[in-house]
């Protein structure tokens, strides 16, 4: 009887906070329309139902001088009867309004994208969609966030974190640093550097199902928080640090919190644990050990040290200031934290997209807890990582997303994961 070469696994992802995962492209205000939601128009299908629409645009878009095109919205050139039409929808994301915020009022993020509108900053980050504008989670999103936290684990207290740490040390380019870590993790060895001998090779993801944008997405308001945070390596007190909200906002198609989306892995076992595949390839045992349930574990191990870290950096800004209040940000990490701590079998916790930053998505918090106060300012001037303040803490700034003007929802991009084997 052949062996059976893959392994199956179905999975269920719930969203813990918003989550973006961008395109790189943008939409301004010219593109879309404020109603009770944001309405992303098909003009095409729209100026072919209505016909009286494309000479009403023609006619009054002439009249916008093009300084104030950046200001202009859709209503402007065209009557919202047009724009109200679902039938000319590619599609609309709800609208989320919260209350309860500091001031005792209700928040509206279409009210502030509407606001920002007239300050030149109404341009919204597209999400990820499929060509019939559905949302989903690519799969190439959630490796790379498992393979951010295998290294993580591997590295940690590990001869390898020496070793990148010397090149560091002795100003070796950042490229050099990557592939060596890279080899020494992720290869058989350091002969082979091809991606057919990829550890992660073994590790199939597909992409989440997609679902009906109108269900999932949201607009999501974002404010900038940089605090003047000492750095790690320096005393340091509570409450001392000076912190403010950059004087933007930034907004995003996001996938709302509370939202289950499902998958399939694929795992190779013949290519990991087969004799001629072994023979060819020569996995170490470390490597031969890899597998969904020691992933999780190296997934929610790199998820407590972010929680920790996180709290660290907000345990540090006066919590009375009336410039800000991040208290929910706060306990969101305090319950996960929770939730790590009694962790099921072949469920992990993670990060992942905008807003993640360079500690989530690299090996940096080993680094600075591995490097001397001075060797770490140096890596971040031989880098380029804020070299200008290394007395402060890098990253300095968390982008955060926000409940009112200066109340915190909590971060952005957590999710849970579930495995579950198929028979």
């Amino acid at each position: 009887m052949s062996q059976k070469r893959f392994q199956v696994w179905n999975y269920k992802l719930n969203t813990l906070a918003p989550v973006h995962i961008g395109t790189g492209e943008e939409i301004a205000p010219l593109e879309y329309h404020l109603n009770k939601a944001l309405i992303v128009p098909d003009i095409d299908k729209l100026f072919t139902k209505y016909p009286q629409a494309a000479e009403q645009f023609q006619q009054r878009l002439v009249q916008i001088s093009s300084g104030d095109l950046t200001r202009t919205t859709l209503t402007k050139l065209l009557d919202a009867r047009f724009l109200d039409d679902p039938a000319v929808w590619r599609y609309a994301i709800k609208n989320v309004l919260y209350t309860g915020g500091n001031n005792g009022k209700s928040f509206d993020p279409l009210r502030q994208l509407q606001r920002e509108i007239e300050r030149e900053q109404g341009r919204v980050k597209l999400a990820t969609k499929t060509p019939d504008f559905r949302a989903y989670i690519p799969g190439s999103s959630l490796k790379g966030a498992f393979k951010t936290a295998w290294a993580y684990q591997q590295a940690k207290g590990k001869p390898i974190l020496d070793q990148v740490s010397n090149l560091i040390v002795r100003g070796e380019s950042q490229s050099r640093a990557e592939q060596v870590l890279m080899t020494k993790i992720f290869q058989p060895s350091e002969q082979r550097k091809e991606a057919n001998y990829d550890l992660f090779r073994l590790l199939q993801i597909a992409d989440t199902e997609p679902r009906r944008a109108a269900d999932t997405l949201i607009l999501l308001g974002e404010r900038v928080l940089s605090a003047g945070v000492q750095a790690r390596q320096t005393p340091r007190e509570k409450d001392e640090a000076q912190a403010q909200y950059k004087n933007y906002w930034t907004f995003c198609e996001a996938i709302d919190t509370d939202q289950e989306f499902h998958g399939q892995v694929s795992f190779d076992e013949m290519l990991q644990h087969d004799s001629k595949a072994d023979k060819l390839i020569g996995w170490r045992p470390d490597q031969k050990a890899f597998s969904i349930p020691t992933l999780c574990e190296a997934v929610n191990d790199f998820a407590w040290d972010i929680c920790n870290w996180e709290l660290d950096y907000f345990n540090h800004l006066p919590q009375n200031d009336r410039n800000f209040d991040i208290e929910d940000a706060l306990m969101f990490y305090e319950s996960r934290l929770e939730d790590l701590e009694k962790v099921p079998e072949n469920t992990c916790y993670f990060s992942l997209g905008h807003g993640s930053g360079w500690h989530k998505l690299t090996i940096g918090m080993l680094l600075e807890q591995k490097l001397k106060a001075h060797q770490f300012a140096d890596l971040r001037h031989n880098f380029n990582l804020a070299p200008r303040h290394t007395n402060f803490e890098f990253p300095k700034s968390r982008k955060l997303a926000m409940r009112d003007e200066r109340c915190a929802d909590g971060p952005l991009g957590w999710v849970k994961m579930e495995f579950t084997a198929r028979g």
